[in-house]
Parts: C-alpha cells; sequence; structure tokens
C-alpha cells in the first residue's frame, strides 16, 4: 500500500501523447520551412511556398484531430455521467491527507462547499497533467449539484505510488474528504485515504 514516507518515482505522459506534441511538430514545421526557402532560387520560390503553406494547413488539420482523438491525454472529469464510482469505507481513525495545489482552486472549492458543505467525498482521477506539463498527476475532485470541481491533486511525494494502484476510467475511487479553513483564513481540502486498500482489495 502507498504510504508516502519517501520520494516516489515521477509518472510522464508520452511525448506522443502530450498536449504540447502536435506544437512542437508545428515549430519544427516552421524552422525546416524557413531554412529550405532560403535555399530554394529565387525563380521557383513562389512554388515552394505554396506547397509549404499547403503542408502548413495539413498539419494545423492533424493538430485539431489529434486533440480530438480516442487516445487523447486524460482530463479532470467534467460530469460524473457514464463513471462507476467505487467508494471506500467510513473509518473510525482518519489518516487525512492535504490536497496539493488547492490554493490555486479556491473558487471550485468554494462552489462545492455551497452545494455539499464540509464533509464530502472527493473523486480521485489518476493519470492527469495540468496545462501543458508531462507530469502526471491524481486530480483530487468533488460533485456539487451535477458538476465536478477540480479542487487539487494528491501531493507529489505519494502521487506516483497511487498513479500504480488506482482504477483506470470510467472506474474511479471516492474517499472521504474534508473542506476546512486553513489558518491562513483560506479554503482547503483533506482526503482520507486509508480505506483505498481494503476498496481494492490491496494488502496492507
Amino acid at each position: 500500500m502507498p504510504r508516502g514516507t519517501t520520494p516516489t518515482r515521477r509518472h510522464r505522459r508520452e511525448l506522443h501523447r502530450w498536449d504540447g506534441f502536435p506544437f512542437l511538430v508545428l515549430l519544427a514545421y516552421m524552422v525546416v520551412v524557413t531554412v529550405v526557402v532560403e535555399a530554394i532560387p529565387e525563380n521557383i520560390r513562389p512554388i515552394g511556398m505554396g506547397i509549404f503553406v499547403l503542408g502548413g494547413i495539413a498539419i494545423l488539420v492533424w493538430l485539431w484531430r489529434w486533440t480530438a482523438r480516442p487516445g487523447a491525454a486524460p482530463r479532470p472529469l467534467t460530469t460524473p455521467e457514464g463513471a462507476e464510482f467505487i467508494d471506500t469505507e467510513d473509518i473510525p481513525v482518519h489518516r487525512r491527507t492535504a490536497v496539493d495545489e488547492s490554493y490555486l482552486y479556491r473558487g471550485s472549492i468554494a462552489a462545492a462547499r455551497a452545494w455539499v458543505g464540509d464533509d464530502t467525498r472527493a473523486i480521485l482521477v489518476p493519470g492527469v497533467t495540468r496545462g501543458l506539463r508531462r507530469e502526471l498527476r491524481v486530480a483530487v475532485q468533488i460533485e456539487g449539484n451535477g458538476r465536478l470541481y477540480t479542487v487539487g491533486y494528491l501531493a507529489r511525494d505519494i502521487d506516483g505510488d497511487w498513479q500504480d494502484v488506482l482504477p483506470e476510467a470510467p472506474r474511479f475511487i471516492r474517499v472521504p474528504a474534508h473542506i476546512h479553513l486553513t489558518t491562513r483564513g483560506t479554503l482547503a481540502v483533506d482526503v482520507d485515504l486509508s480505506g483505498v486498500p481494503d476498496a481494492l482489495g490491496i494488502a496492507h
């Protein structure tokens, strides 16, 4: 069972599945075009430019289709519809784990809290990338009024281990969560991961 006592190995999105990959391809194409155009004789340069423009259009079409491909990089859930949730049991002695980077999602936490209160359940979504980063994280989401709010991620020192054991879509683990005010007066979220091993049949 993941313990978080030592730093875990980082999980990263494969380069060809990374959200920034198409832009690397486009950048490389532009560099090649710039170099090659300078080497083309002036009398046939317009023909060469026409070919490169067509090539650029083809890359843009590919980029658009790439973002909608079936194997697109996982993102936080937008709706609970179609997902299967496995609820962990409430254990009397809770081991609360602070959700990392919750300060970036104060608005989402406040919105979720308005619907569900301080004590609720959070969904763990593994294999998520934030922005254009390749690093894979376990996103933490809370449902409120049929909408899912991202409230942060599991901390990096434990999230690598959990990536290896959490189920993949459409099955997700749902754990007890507590929304509270920090000493600075900002909203934060803690989750209780202690029931996950039993829910997944993992040896302690």
